[in-house]
């Protein structure tokens, strides 16, 4: 590691300086790093692989040399959340070699100059927003801004034409006007996160105009709905959209069951898409979208035509969509994560699920009832798969007696079973004589 640390090679170098835009302590999820790099150039297609692939492999390489600190935390759903923090004293270190101007930070009391010209700048949330010291600078060589705390709408100035990230990720008092600035100036833009801003209502039609963006995440806003013109983005691979929201306790499925007196089915609040989005070809994620709009079956029609997607996550299917949405997720090969939200009282729709999706890693129903799907209890509809470990998330009250009936799975593990709390059950399919966690 220290080998490493001393002379990395070319291609994690920009990885490694790249960790100091992250304060100490804070946890940071694996994608956001992952998209961030891909944004800035750090890692590209090659023949072999996806921009993402490599990148992944850049970040594995990282937690096997110990950089990051595995930290786990439970998430709004009460599932367990993965995070990593950059080691305290590789930081140090870290920060000691950086070129100077690279990365410029601005926290407590420190002064930004005209002088300043880092590549990517951070203002901290101890930093006092002082708007006529912040307007001297010059931002023309910047490619990245990441804001922690309270937002102010001068933060984004017209000099800033180069910037390919703007991450305002949890950061408070961002609105929908401030959006509609970054938009009309920012037209470099390829990572866009407003992950977290509650305040912001709506995506304006001018988005369409970021015609670079690869990378938007408006997880957790107040955004129910994707503009038409977002159809005009071809770059776009990755799209992250709606909220947890807080729903009634229902009651256990039956007196004989192991599960808690009161569990809360988890509701989901999806965005609708719009027409067209089948446009865009490069898609490898997307969710959640919403399709229980009467315009949902035209955007279920729609997701066939996305080929390359490897997560997709929709809600708002039921008895009338459930047939046209399994048909359409059936002709997706390479598809390895799959989350889907039933609408109430819709438990037995996805019971004619017979198309096996040969890649599939992760599949999380939510909204099942008191009972699993049919198809979940073939062996047929497992056997068919390769020989990979699956992961069934069950948000759901399910009794041990249809645990017991379902004889393809051999490991139950209760990753959450506090009072009042989604009751999450975690069931691995056998791929050896004894079962083992993964």
């Amino acid at each position: 590691m220290h080998s490493i640390i001393l002379n990395p090679p070319d291609f994690l170098k920009p990885c490694i300086f790249y960790l100091l835009i992250f304060p100490r302590g804070l946890g940071i999820q694996r994608r956001r790093l992952v998209r961030r790099w891909i944004s800035e150039g750090y890692s590209k297609q090659s023949v072999e692989r996806h921009a993402e692939e490599n990148a992944d492999n850049f970040f594995s390489e990282l937690v096997e040399l110990n950089i990051f600190q595995q930290v786990q935390r439970l998430s709004s759903t009460n599932t367990i959340q993965v995070y990593y923090q950059v080691n305290s004293f590789i930081r140090e270190y870290i920060s000691r070699r950086v070129e100077e101007n690279l990365v410029y930070e601005l926290s407590s009391d420190c002064a930004i100059t005209t002088q300043s010209r880092g590549r990517h700048l951070i203002i901290q949330q101890c930093w006092h927003r002082d708007r006529i010291v912040f307007e001297r600078a010059d931002f023309s060589r910047l490619w990245s801004l990441t804001v922690f705390g309270k937002w102010e709408h001068f933060f984004i100035s017209k000099s800033m034409k180069l910037l390919r990230v703007l991450d305002l990720e949890n950061t408070f008092g961002v609105k929908d006007v401030d959006l509609e600035k970054m938009v009309k100036l920012l037209h470099c833009l390829k990572f866009l996160s407003l992950r977290g801003c509650r305040e912001v209502y709506h995506l304006p039609s001018s988005l369409g105009d970021l015609r670079q963006l690869q990378t938007l995440d408006v997880r957790h806003t107040s955004i129910v709905a994707l503009p038409a013109s977002i159809t005009k983005l071809y770059k776009l691979q990755y799209i992250r959209v709606g909220a947890n929201l807080d729903s009634e306790p229902t009651p256990s499925a039956s007196s004989s069951s192991c599960l808690p007196e009161m569990c809360r089915r988890p509701h989901l609040a999806g965005a609708e898409a719009p027409r067209g989005i089948g446009k865009l070809t490069e898609l490898h994620t997307v969710g959640v979208i919403n399709v229980a709009s009467i315009e949902g079956m035209v955007i279920l029609e729609e997701l066939k035509k996305l080929t390359q997607l490897r997560k997709l996550g929709v809600s708002g299917i039921n008895s009338k969509s459930s047939g046209k949405f399994l048909c359409a997720v059936s002709e997706h090969a390479h598809i390895e994560s799959l989350s889907v939200w039933l609408d109430k009282d819709n438990e037995d729709c996805l019971d004619d699920i017979n198309h096996p999706l040969e890649n599939l890693r992760s599949l999380k129903l939510y909204g099942l009832g008191d009972k699993l799907p049919a198809a979940m209890s073939s062996k047929d509809l497992i056997a068919s798969s390769r020989s990979w470990t699956w992961e069934w998330l069950l948000c759901c009250q399910v009794t041990w007696s249809t645990l017991l009936g379902c004889r393809s799975f051999v490991f139950c593990d209760f990753m959450s079973s506090s009072p009042a709390s989604n009751f999450v059950l975690k069931i691995v399919e056998e791929r050896s004589r004894s079962p083992t966690r993964r």
